[in-house]
């Protein structure tokens, strides 16, 4: 058999592997949120008692007894995640950016070791995630 088919056939079966894996690792961290929503549609007695992957029709009813239990504050909660949220991202986005401004514009000594130190912790977590 030729080289240059060869390479290609395995190249082939190795990208089929790759995507394979992919989609499965896919599936697998999509269904517990796709489990979530379903559930959300069922009836208390239809989660302890049955295992479903339908949609069933409980979803308004179950919803109204969310907003109206007074125990459970949904929307304080949900309020105060997005203003911890929106107040991080624009803290990280500020400093970040000062720190690449700094970086980029002054020269000091230790300016490539700092550069390089930021772009060791980049790798870092990117490797982490």
């Amino acid at each position: 058999m030729d080289k240059n088919k060869l390479y290609k056939v395995n190249t082939i079966a190795k990208k089929t592997f790759i995507y394979a894996f992919l989609i499965m690792l896919a599936i697998i961290s999509i269904m517990p949120f796709y489990l979530l929503i379903v559930n959300s549609t069922m009836s208390h007695q239809e989660i302890s008692t049955s295992y479903s992957f339908v949609f069933k029709d409980s979803f308004l009813s179950n919803f109204q007894k969310m907003v109206a239990d007074t125990n459970n504050k949904i929307f304080t909660a949900a309020r105060n995640s997005l203003i911890i949220s929106l107040g991080t991202a624009a803290l990280a986005t500020y400093f970040s950016a000062a720190t690449a401004y700094g970086i980029h514009m002054y020269n000091f000594k230790g300016k490539k070791a700092a550069f390089i130190f930021i772009l060791t912790v980049f790798k870092i977590n990117t490797d982490m995630a």
